[in-house]
């Protein structure tokens, strides 16, 4: 056989079909695969390295979770950027493009390596176009609308559930972020969500609108609400290696609660 190249090696892809599966919300994610292949194979599964713990005081972040029903628990995390944003490095935005997700920026792209890899989806709001500090999950009002990341300006429908902050909806919960609040170039303060969104509820806002993400494709799966908090300590494990120079302002602010399953 022809000898490889180390590069060669490392550039391999596995592609797994689980078509058959798509209603297994752990399948959805890069580590649930690894799981269900330790359990079939009886082999040990490696720990995914996680931040150990918080540091500092709480952040100053208000957080009103009006609808229990739609979002259980909603999690906000404030990260003070230490440079401007840049691509990401070489093993990130490698393995993005191997399973067909163009890269961004190195916080954006961190993100959807995340979700990636555990399933859970985060969207990362610019602070600073955030009114009053202030984040309000809520249903949609009447005549409210939202330019989405796509462009798209849609209007809301009353029963749509909303991120919001003191004025306005700036997202749409567990399917598309709002394209005002974008982190862009010039971007230094973010507040990274992570929620567990009921999954009817955002199945029905995603067909309503006609909009499909790979945050919607996994929350109407109904996600292990664990993911949450879980996504954000591989977020700030992460961070600290790939963006050392970043801050983020203590433990992330939490509103709601979900009993243990």
């Amino acid at each position: 056989k022809q000898k490889r190249s180390p590069a060669q090696t490392t550039g391999a892809v596995l592609v797994l079909d689980n078509k058959s599966l798509t209603h297994r919300p752990d399948l959805w994610g890069h580590y649930g695969f690894a799981r269900e292949f330790a359990a079939i194979l009886k082999r040990p599964l490696k720990p995914i390295p996680l931040a150990e713990e918080w540091k500092g005081g709480e952040a100053a972040v208000d957080v009103d979770l009006e609808d229990t029903e739609g979002c259980s628990l909603y999690f906000g995390l404030r990260v003070d950027l230490g440079s401007p944003l840049g691509a990401s490095c070489s093993q990130i935005s490698r393995r993005l493009r191997a399973v067909g997700v163009r890269p961004h920026n190195d916080l954006v792209d961190l993100t959807n390596y995340i979700l990636l890899e555990l399933g859970q989806p985060t969207h990362a709001f610019d602070f600073e176009k955030v009114e009053e500090s202030k984040i309000v999950v809520r249903q949609a009002r009447k005549g409210e609308s939202l330019t989405t990341l796509d462009g798209s300006s849609r209007k809301l429908r009353e029963q749509d559930l909303v991120i919001a902050d003191a004025q306005k909806p700036i997202a749409l919960a567990g399917v598309m972020g709002g394209e005002d609040s974008e982190v862009r170039e010039g971007t230094s303060r973010v507040l990274l969500e992570s929620g567990v969104f009921h999954p009817a509820r955002v199945r029905r806002s995603s067909v309503a609108h006609a909009l499909r993400s790979d945050a919607s494709s996994r929350f109407e799966k109904g996600l292990d609400p664990t993911l949450a908090h879980q996504a954000l300590l591989r977020f700030a494990y992460l961070l600290e290696s790939i963006r050392p120079e970043d801050k983020i302002l203590g433990p992330p602010v939490q509103a709601g609660s979900v009993e243990p399953v």
